[in-house]
């Protein structure tokens, strides 16, 4: 290229080269004299000539090192591994649950089967970890015995005969091919690997697979239990087994306890929290898995949960409420009258017969608890006979149902005076606000051994906890306590029942001036009596006051609609046209 001068014509520094001709031109277009461009293409080199020559370098490129602990497992293998506590959690609950309450021996085969069908039901199925794992291993090992071949085959020098070569062309392109195969597979391999070690989160994702991944959280061996328990018509609630889990009876909040060293220490840090949930979860969330899980397994494998055993349970509403056996006889009769559900799914249940075009099949709160549904009857028969709205209400015949019970102010005196934990199996140390200051000797003691058994586990393992052994505590038999299939059907005898005598003149009898609170109403008060019932009826179920006051509601008002037909089927002239 010509210099950075001045155009001797026109001064310009601009300078450019034609491409045609080849010569050197300013801006304004002077050629530039006394310039030469010459082109030489050479077809051979003289001996002179220099030629370079790339030499590939032996050195090994080095891939990035983790930082991760190589003895935790990520990606498919700790789903695996996660699945695999979670086993082991179900069969600790189910030896706990048999001793507690007594159940028979098949109830181990039913949550085996339970958890086989939850597990094959999952939308993203378990991995077959240790077959993986070892394909893997194999896959590097071969991969490491074919690059220690390469490089003995590898001629030393530009030298060497071909004669000294090992194998023939074919071998050699056959071994180049599966080795270019199984380093492109490695390669997937460390970068999958490498990209779960950067994300841990990969091992729970999130995003769109969040609602699938609710239903692989420790709640599922719960729900395998309660189905196990429908599956063999145990009467139990959802408050029983969240009691016992609060209590740290039933494995759950401590799972990390009852799991083997060998499998903690592998462990990650997202996964041992994922087993060690701070709460106990709520009666509904329960109730929402379980039901669920009976559904899909019914839809997959054609397998039916079998009804609630609703006799012992309805009972069990009733000694809630203080309540006796004409109380329990008119609330089974509301149950009847009401269509309440008793499956778990309301898919299951049978549908209503339609007998207009506009009657559904169904009704609204048919996916709610069971037992919540009992309870509402109970409450409505109570309001039925008592109205606990402040008004006294005595029965003018003989023959009504409400003279075999109880005066209203014997039934609120023997109501509030009723011990929570007696009958109704309410434990009152799980649901209250008390102070350590507060408590007396003997509840100091047993606060002290609920610390220990929540804090330090079981016997087993409180010898391997750093607290145990810097600050020994003594050990004492626990008591798991009687069973709650035992609990089922108490005496009343003791109960004060006195008949309600008829009064001439008065003119309010069980039955009438019904009142409907609106659970919406958030502003307003309910009755000092009714609220009562209804924190009674919440402590039993576990469930908030809310959810009891909108389900009573309903059924009142579906109650209320069933009166209207009955007049309107038995007396034909009170018909609205």
């Amino acid at each position: 290229m010509a210099p950075r001068r001045r155009c001797p014509t026109c001064g310009s520094r601009q300078w450019h080269k034609e491409p045609s001709s080849g010569l050197i031109a300013c801006s304004e277009g002077h050629i530039l004299q006394n310039y030469r461009n010459e082109a030489k293409e050479a077809d051979e080199l003289g001996p002179h000539a220099v030629k370079k020559r790339t030499l590939k370098s032996g050195r090994q490129i080095k891939g990035r090192e983790s930082k991760s602990n190589p003895q935790l497992y990520h990606g498919e293998r700790s789903r695996f591994l996660y699945f695999q506590s979670l086993q082991l959690l179900l069969r600790h609950q189910i030896h706990v649950l048999t001793q507690l309450w007594a159940l028979p021996a098949e109830f181990e085969s039913i949550c085996r089967d339970i958890w086989a069908l939850h597990t094959s039901c999952l939308s993203n199925p378990l991995p077959a970890e240790p077959l993986e794992h070892m394909l893997q291993e194999r896959d590097q090992q071969t991969v490491d015995l074919l690059k220690t071949q390469n490089s003995s085959s590898r001629p030393l020098s530009p030298h060497t005969p071909k004669d000294s070569e090992t194998g023939s062309g074919s071998d050699e392109e056959d071994t180049d091919s599966e080795m270019a195969s199984l380093l492109r597979r490695n390669s997937e391999t460390e970068s999958s690997s490498s990209e779960d070690e950067s994300k841990v989160v990969s091992d729970f994702p999130q995003g769109r697979k969040k609602r699938t991944q609710e239903y692989e959280k420790p709640i599922s061996t719960l729900a395998t239990l309660v189905v196990a328990c429908w599956t063999l018509r145990i009467p139990i609630i959802y408050q029983d087994l969240l009691r016992e889990v609060a209590a740290y009876h039933v494995p759950y909040l401590n799972g990390l306890q009852v799991l083997p060293s060998a499998v903690v220490s592998h462990l990650s840090k997202q996964t041992s929290q994922a087993l060690s949930p701070h709460f106990a979860p709520s009666a509904l969330q329960l109730h929402h898995h379980a039901s669920r899980l009976t559904k899909v397994i019914n839809k997959t494998f054609d397998v039916a949960t079998p009804e609630l055993n609703a006799a012992p349970i309805l009972w069990r509403c009733v000694r809630s409420l203080n309540g006796t056996p004409i109380l329990y006889h008119l609330a089974k009769r509301l149950a009847q009258i009401l269509s309440l559900p008793l499956v778990l799914h309301h898919s299951l249940s049978p549908r209503l017969s339609r007998k207009k075009a506009r009657d559904t099949e169904g009704h609204r709160d048919d996916g709610m608890p069971p037992e919540l549904l009992l309870l509402s009857a109970v409450i409505i028969a109570i309001k039925l006979v008592y109205g606990i709205d402040g008004e006294t209400r005595n029965p003018r015949r003989n023959d009504d149902p409400a003279c075999a019970l109880p005066q209203i102010g014997e039934f609120i005196k023997m109501l509030e005076g009723r011990d929570a934990g007696s009958d109704s199996g309410i434990d009152q140390s799980l649901r209250s606000n008390w102070s350590v200051g507060d408590l007396n000797e003997a509840e100091a003691d047993k606060y002290l051994d609920f610390c220990e058994k929540a804090l330090l586990g079981s016997t087993e393992k409180a010898t391997d906890r750093i607290v145990s052994k810097h600050f020994p505590v003594s050990k004492k038999a626990e008591s798991l306590g009687e069973p709650v299939v035992k609990n089922f059907g108490r005496s009343v005898t003791n109960c004060g029942m006195t008949a309600a005598k008829s009064q001439e003149g008065s003119t309010c009898e069980p039955g009438s001036n019904y009142g409907i609170y609106n659970a919406r109403d958030v502003l307003g008060t309910l009755p000092r009596r009714y609220r009562m019932v209804i924190e009674r009826g919440e402590l039993w179920l576990g469930m908030e006051a809310s959810w009891i006051n909108e389900t009573v509601e309903r059924h009142e008002r579906r109650l209320v609609a069933w009166w209207q037909q009955e007049k309107q089927r038995t007396c034909p002239e009170n018909k609205i046209k």
